[in-house]
């Protein structure tokens, strides 16, 4: 009897690795992505077996990747802004908050809009005082969850300068216009440039991006099984956290956004 176990586990796990070699580009160890090719990213997410990527990641602008949102939803919308932004101009930390240089010593700080997706279901934002000296690593803001605290923590220090009151009374801004009047804090940093060598490198964004999107489906996934996961998605391909939050309860729903502001 433990033999016929042993034996099932192990096609399972057969299959399953098969499965993600597929999802991968790679078949019985070899890959079939060509050197120097980029793999689509509905490869990736295993929906397609093989498409190459000839738009360096732009999916915004890919026929093929609006269609496939109608037609599945994903969440690789979350690689696009849901506003018109120029990504250049931001730098991006592995904690999904981006800094954005001012004139001088004076920079403004945000969240990008994978986490501006991710927090759509908070009930409120806490923000530091004005003058308050953040600390790198320090505190940047905290995402209440009903009885559950999401603490955002600062990539760069500095002393606040400015807050924004709307998005404490208005916590949804952070959802349509994180790169514009979703920003959280305005900060006056002694070395700016010293603090952004630590930014993630802007040709490097949206590929990192990419493989958060991933993270997400994957623990989505786990959390409330693939096929159930299906359900908050929209047809549009945005998350319905409401309906994530649903499913996964607060505490599962506060882990989940611990994660990846975190567990980076």
């Amino acid at each position: 009897m433990n033999n016929k176990i042993l034996r099932g586990e192990s096609v399972g796990m057969k299959q399953k690795k098969d499965q993600q070699e597929s999802q991968q580009g790679v078949v019985h160890g070899f890959s079939v992505i060509p050197s120097g090719e980029l793999s689509c990213i509905w490869v990736l997410a295993g929906v397609l077996s093989y498409k190459l990527c000839e738009r360096d990641y732009q999916c915004e602008t890919c026929p093929l990747d609006i269609e496939m949102r109608h037609l599945y939803g994903t969440t690789s919308s979350l690689l696009t802004p849901r506003e018109s932004v120029d990504l250049g101009a931001f730098c991006h930390y592995p904690s999904h908050v981006w800094v954005k240089p001012l004139s001088g010593d004076r920079v403004l700080v945000g969240i990008d809009q994978f986490l501006s997706a991710l927090v759509a279901g908070i009930d409120g934002v806490l923000l530091p005082r004005i003058g308050q000296k953040v600390l790198h690593s320090g505190w940047l803001a905290k995402f209440v969850v009903e009885d559950e605290i999401v603490t955002l923590n600062a990539p760069i220090g500095g002393t606040v300068l400015n807050a924004n009151f709307r998005v404490i009374a208005r916590p949804e801004i952070l959802t349509t216009s994180a790169y514009s009047d979703g920003w959280l804090v305005e900060m006056k940093t002694p070395d700016v440039k010293a603090e952004l060598v630590f930014s993630i490198p802007h040709d490097q964004v949206r590929t990192w991006l990419i493989g958060q999107t991933q993270r997400l489906d994957h623990k989505i996934g786990l959390a409330i099984g693939a096929e159930n996961g299906l359900d908050v998605l929209a047809q549009d391909g945005l998350l319905q956290l409401d309906r994530l939050k649903g499913s996964l309860g607060t505490k599962g729903y506060a882990r989940l956004i611990r994660n990846f502001v975190e567990g980076h």
